[in-house]
């Protein structure tokens, strides 16, 4: 099943597990590249292929 490329900043945190404020906080705080996330029609949205593509670079063994 393909995945969505964009998906709503709440489902993203439930799927991985932080709250929506921490996460709008970290956007807020610079700690996420730009590309991620953004804002549409007062939104926050995610793209899942840039996450995992920042996600995997940083979390290297």
């Amino acid at each position: 099943m393909p995945r969505a490329a964009v998906i709503t900043l709440k489902k993203h945190a439930s799927d991985i597990g932080y709250s929506p404020k921490t996460i709008t906080n970290r956007i807020h705080e610079g700690y996420y590249p730009p590309g991620i996330f953004y804002k549409d029609k007062g939104q926050w949205l995610v793209d899942t292929e840039e996450w995992d593509r920042w996600h995997r670079s940083n979390n290297k063994h």
